[in-house]
């Protein structure tokens, strides 16, 4: 897909850059894909012993994972824990000594850490999320709508924008991109230099993620309600006024308006990116002129 965009686009970027987003985006979904399907499992009812788990992988030394799990988890199931805490170690461990990461300004590089440690935490918290979500009573307010997630005292403006965004890895794709363009164009200065450049790259991350998210749970809201998993519209701002009647007629109703609803949403995020990058794309070629 990204070589076809490049292409459309007539982009052309190197095919050195496309091969390492090739790769970290594979990395990504087997993150995905561990922390949901192994780190979940094994951590079911115990979250916060596994957000220890990946400070502690952040923070791990020379010392072997062994002697992590025997020094700190004597009283529980090492053999589980080693299953979560090797794959993890190896993650945070490949990804900031990567040879273009290490090579990037000490700002793209503390950007991306931080991008990647709130990556594995968001999935914590959607962990936490979806096992709240499935443990509500699954009665819907109105026929065909979708089920109102109740349990959560968080806006859905902030869950999209925090949780739900970080959680697609897409704030920390964009700070490893920064990298690269660091390490390969600039010489190992800072992508984005300036504070004028700085914060409307952070915006236009922002509003990249949130779009993602809702581009991602529009299409896959019928696999997220087989599986328990909170979806957008599961948030009670998403349940339209529809027909009180329960006819057969009205089935399907409300999920249609909550899905158009979704859309439009996606699509004012979109206009924001948009924006955003007309600006940053602005400043930088103002300061581009000064020189």
């Amino acid at each position: 897909m990204g070589t076809s965009c490049n292409n459309r686009q007539r982009t052309f970027a190197p095919a050195s850059f496309l091969y390492e987003m090739m790769i970290i985006s594979f990395l990504n979904y087997q993150a995905d894909e561990f922390m949901d399907a192994c780190a979940g499992s094994v951590f079911q009812g115990r979250t916060d012993d596994l957000r220890q788990l990946i400070g502690r992988a952040f923070r791990q030394g020379p010392n072997s994972y062994q002697d992590l799990i025997y020094s700190n988890y004597s009283h529980i199931d090492r053999t589980s824990y080693a299953e979560v805490l090797c794959p993890l170690i190896k993650l945070v461990r490949y990804i900031p000594n990567h040879p273009y990461i290490i090579a990037a300004s000490r700002w793209d590089c503390e950007s991306m850490k931080r991008g990647l440690r709130t990556f594995l935490y968001a999935h914590v918290t959607q962990l936490e999320d979806n096992t709240r979500f499935q443990q509500q009573h699954q009665q819907q307010q109105r026929p065909g709508c979708a089920t109102s997630y109740a349990s959560r005292a968080d806006s859905f403006f902030h869950w999209v924008r925090t949780t739900s965004a970080d959680n697609t890895s897409c704030p920390y794709w964009f700070s490893f991109v920064g990298c690269l363009m660091s390490a390969c164009l600039l010489n190992g200065q800072d992508c984005f230099p300036t504070v004028h450049e700085k914060y409307p790259a952070a915006v236009v991350c922002q509003h990249l993620a949130t779009m993602c998210r809702m581009y991602n749970d529009y299409g896959s809201i019928s696999r997220d309600a087989s599986e328990g998993n909170l979806n957008s519209i599961n948030f009670p701002k998403y349940q339209p006024i529809i027909s009180t009647s329960t006819s057969t007629s009205d089935v399907g109703v409300g999920v249609g308006t909550q899905k158009r609803a979704l859309f439009e949403l996606e699509e004012y995020e979109r206009a924001c990116l948009n924006n955003s990058l007309r600006r940053l794309t602005k400043m930088a070629r103002k300061r581009a002129m000064q020189f």
